[in-house]
C-alpha cells in the first residue's frame, strides 16, 4: 500500500481565522444594543468552533491505496475508512477538492491545493482520484 500525507493548506487555517474575526468586527460595528452583540457574537463564536472542529475530526489526514487502484483507504481522525465512491468536485493541477463517500456511510472532504505536496505526490493523488471516478461515471452512461 502506498500513503499520501494530506497537511492542512497554510491558507485555508489563515481564512478559518481572518473569517470569523472580520465578522467579529462587522458585529461589533453595528448599531445594536451591547446585550445584542454581546449574543450574536457568542453564538457566532460558537457556530464557528463547532465548524472548525468538525472540519478538523472530518478532515483526511492520509489517503492509502494499492498499485493498480483497486483499493483505497482514507485516514481520519475518526479512523480508516474504505472508499467506495468519489463524489464530483474539482480535480485540476492546483487544487483537488471532492468528497470520499466511506464504505460505512462517513464523508470525508478532501481539499489539498498543490502547494503543500510535492509535484510527484499531486500529481499521483489527481492520477488515482480521475481513474477512481472514470469508471463509475461511464458505467452510468
Amino acid at each position: 500500500m502506498q500513503r499520501i500525507d494530506l497537511p492542512l493548506c497554510p491558507w485555508l487555517r489563515a481564512l478559518a481565522l481572518l473569517g470569523p474575526l472580520l465578522s467579529m468586527v462587522v458585529i461589533g460595528l453595528a448599531s445594536l444594543t451591547v446585550l445584542s452583540k454581546l449574543g450574536l457574537l457568542i453564538t457566532f463564536l460558537a457556530t464557528a468552533c463547532f465548524s472548525w472542529r468538525h472540519y478538523l475530526r472530518r478532515r483526511p489526514l492520509a489517503l492509502e491505496f494499492d498499485g493498480i487502484g483497486n483499493k483505497l483507504v482514507v485516514h481520519t481522525l475518526s479512523g480508516p475508512s474504505v472508499v467506495v465512491d468519489v463524489a464530483p468536485g474539482m480535480i485540476s493541477p492546483n487544487l483537488v477538492s471532492v468528497r470520499l463517500l466511506g464504505e460505512d456511510g462517513s464523508r470525508a472532504d478532501l481539499f489539498v491545493c498543490s502547494s503543500v505536496l510535492t509535484h510527484d505526490q499531486h500529481w499521483q493523488l489527481r492520477r488515482l482520484l480521475l481513474a477512481w471516478r472514470e469508471p463509475r461515471s461511464q458505467s452510468v452512461l
